[in-house]
């Protein structure tokens, strides 16, 4: 497997703190050009609504931009329960016999004082796959 290199170039936004911020300001992303004429949309809709005068305003504000390498190298493939990535030997940990929300020590009164077995389904697990339909569901 080779490695693989791209360069992207990501624009920020300067503050008039000095800050600048990468990804997103105030939760509205900064990534695409569209993303970044909303925000110089907003910062106008500020002035406006501060009652600053727009230009005066959005001077203090600018875009930075900066050339980012992203290297990728593969170093391998592994089983599901290998070791050196879960972290422990899952081969050896015996299945616990105890008994898991069956149900069996759920009750219900059926009079004051007076407890009853209910009628369980016998936990939260049903029979079919995980993440999908259980036979017999619509």
């Amino acid at each position: 497997m080779e490695p693989t290199t791209s360069d992207i170039t990501e624009f920020g936004l300067l503050l008039p703190n000095g800050q600048v911020l990468w990804n997103n300001y105030n939760s509205r992303s900064l990534e695409t050009q569209a993303d970044r004429q909303e925000m110089v949309a907003v910062l106008r809709k500020t002035a406006e609504e501060c009652g600053f005068p727009e230009e005066q305003f959005t001077a203090n504000y600018r875009w930075v931009s900066r050339r980012v390498e992203i290297s990728v190298t593969p170093l391998g493939v592994f089983a599901l329960n290998d070791v050196e990535v879960v972290g422990v030997d899952n081969t050896s940990i015996e299945e616990d016999s105890r008994e898991y929300d069956t149900g069996s020590s759920d009750t219900t009164p059926d009079s004051p004082g007076n407890l009853q077995p209910s009628n369980s389904d016998g936990g939260d697990l049903r029979q079919g796959s995980v993440g999908g339909a259980a036979q017999g569901s619509a």
